[in-house]
């Protein structure tokens, strides 16, 4: 019973915490054959994404929360109402819905949207857009791209990778070999146009003051005017004789009885030390010599003492084979 009880709560638990956190966005199609796709920052890499997020507290199902981001995420430069998704097709993967929502006519510039949405959080520190760049997609490079078995694929013409999720839900509809949304898409969009509407970028207001920015000039170079100097001519110098005058020569000092028996008994002693030294050179020169000899003598013998064994062995063999006989 416990385990029943236990088993069921976590079932609620598992739904409820799955329908809080149920996403829902849209992807914008055009007649031209177009799709917009947004990018955003996760942690310090830029992905490609629908327009779309978590379903709120306010949001009744999936379509008031598509429609919702759905304006949101393109600055209200596209008008998605929930009119256009009550027919609109789309692909579930988990909790989280994606519609597909064909547009008719002209669709916004790149221009426009970032323009719009600058001015929006502007006036509104707190709106809900975190998108930092759009691009205009061909529905059939976006299915080549999701078709690539890879676990990541790069959006068509960039560097930056999709996101997990939407390249999911991508996949999942182009699995549907010629039954897929897209690829319905890019049948009936073969001859279609969808023109970008022109943008005015708004003026500046009259009372905004412009900062002036001071530029720094170069001071032109000062040129010294150039001197020209005159060579003179120096007046001769004439020497005064100098007369040598000879001088008489220092006293050389003697040195004294001590001095010369000191100096005299250092070197005594240094050749003393000299001789020294190089008889104990010789000496431990002779002795390794004789040492050398000595045993050159005992190897000799030692040697000799073997090949005279071998000999008297080889003579009592020879003897007792003689017996033998």
């Amino acid at each position: 019973m416990f385990n029943k009880i236990l088993s069921f709560s976590f079932i609620v638990s598992l739904s409820l915490f799955s329908a809080l956190h149920a996403g829902s966005g849209v992807l914008p199609m055009f007649d031209d054959g177009t799709i917009l796709v947004a990018a955003e920052m996760r942690g310090n890499r830029k992905v490609w994404c629908d327009m779309g997020g978590l379903s709120g507290a306010s949001d009744d199902d999936k379509r008031q929360a598509a429609a919702r981001y759905g304006n949101e995420k393109t600055a209200m430069t596209i008008p998605i109402q929930i009119q256009h998704l009550n027919g609109a097709p789309f692909v579930d993967v988990g909790q989280d819905r994606m519609f597909f929502v064909r547009l008719p006519g002209s669709k916004p510039s790149i221009q426009e949207i970032i323009e719009t949405g600058n001015a929006l959080k502007r006036n509104d520190p707190t709106f809900p857009l975190r998108k930092i760049d759009y691009k205009y997609v061909r529905a059939q490079d976006l299915i080549a791209a999701a078709s690539t078995p890879r676990p990541t694929c790069l959006l068509p013409g960039t560097n930056d990778p999709l996101l997990r999720g939407f390249l999911t839900r991508l996949r999942k509809d182009s699995s549907l070999f010629g039954q897929g949304i897209l690829r319905t898409f890019v049948r009936n969009t073969v001859n279609g146009a969808a023109p970008i509407r022109p943008f005015a970028v708004p003026p500046v207001p009259v009372n905004a003051v412009t900062p002036t920015i001071a530029v720094p000039t170069r001071a032109a170079p000062t040129i010294a005017a150039p001197t020209i100097a005159v060579p003179t001519r120096a007046a001769p110098t004439i020497a005064a004789p100098t007369i040598a005058v000879p001088r008489r020569a220092a006293p050389v000092a003697k040195p004294s009885r001590r001095a010369t028996l000191t100096s005299n008994r250092r070197a005594t002693r240094a050749s003393r030390r000299k001789s020294a030294s190089l008889s104990r050179r010789v000496r431990r020169q002779r002795h390794t010599s004789r040492l050398r000899r000595v045993r050159q003598q005992r190897r000799m013998t030692r040697k000799s003492h073997i090949q005279k064994q071998r000999r008297v062995s080889r003579r009592s063999r020879h003897i007792s084979r003689r017996r033998r006989r």
